[in-house]
């Protein structure tokens, strides 16, 4: 499997008003997710491309849980 830790990371704006961003903020928040998490599941839906997919659901998955980093 593609180890996600190993590929350059970039970050990315969005534009978008404040009241958008607190309710997808919501959202994500309710169904135990970041707001990039979100966003990345909400990308994968749309683009419906197999290679992008897959990256994504990797990503997902090395992703560390929300909370406290364990000591």
């Amino acid at each position: 499997m593609l180890s996600m830790a190993a590929l350059k990371r970039e970050r990315v704006q969005l534009d978008m008003p404040t009241k958008i961003r607190d309710i997808a903020k919501s959202v994500a928040s309710r169904r135990g997710m970041h707001l990039v998490e979100l966003m990345l599941v909400a990308l994968e839906k749309e683009a419906k491309d197999p290679e992008l997919s897959r990256l994504i659901e990797a990503e997902l998955e090395d992703r560390r849980p929300q909370g406290r980093p364990q000591k």
